[in-house]
């Protein structure tokens, strides 16, 4: 009687080969999921990093412009003490400088007229002499409209010319303008 009974059913060779390959298959996927979780998890953590570094080189971008825009009264203040020396370094290079046209004037009156005063401004000069007679007065004005001056001093404009007493020297007071070519190229020229 026992031997009829199969206690150990058969189980086909189809059937075992199935259950290998659903074994190999159900592995195989669990390693392709661990990768893929991998991955993933190398992309969360990649994207982490970019969001810490950004992070940082915005507070790092954050504290130059602070820097900077504390620093900047100081640039203005610089800005502008350049730009005044610029402009100093301009006018003293290309002024004519006063003993310069003092010189001129001393040439021009030598042994004409004789210097009393001067006076200086931005822009002109006024001088003050006394010459003995009229026809060096007459040598006086000659010289002082002479055309190689016409690059350094303007028009001669004649404000006073006085005489007191027969035997005294006439007294003249006259004004000129620095014109633009009155400068230290000019004077090169």
């Amino acid at each position: 009687m026992a031997e009829g009974i199969n206690l150990l059913p058969e189980i086909a060779e189809v059937e075992v080969k199935k259950g290998v390959y659903r074994r190999k298959i159900n592995i195989f996927a669990l390693i392709v999921l661990a990768i893929l979780v991998a991955i993933l998890l190398g992309f969360i953590f990649y994207w982490g990093y970019l969001g810490v570094r950004a992070k940082t080189l915005s507070d790092q971008t954050a504290a130059a412009e602070k820097k900077i825009s504390d620093q900047r009264a100081k640039e203005i203040n610089q800005r502008a003490l350049v730009d005044k020396l610029d402009t100093s370094k301009n006018f003293l290079t290309t002024a004519l400088p006063y003993s310069v046209s003092i010189d001129k004037i001393i040439g021009i009156l030598e042994g004409v007229a004789t210097l009393t005063d001067n006076k200086f401004d931005s822009k002109s000069l006024e001088i003050a002499g006394e010459v003995s007679d009229s026809t060096k007065f007459s040598t006086l004005v000659d010289r002082l409209n002479d055309p190689a001056l016409s690059g350094t001093f303007g028009t001669l404009v004649l404000n006073s010319l006085t005489k007191d007493a027969a035997d005294k020297p006439y007294k003249f007071d006259v004004n000129f303008k620095f014109l633009k070519e009155g400068t230290a190229e000019g004077i090169k020229k």
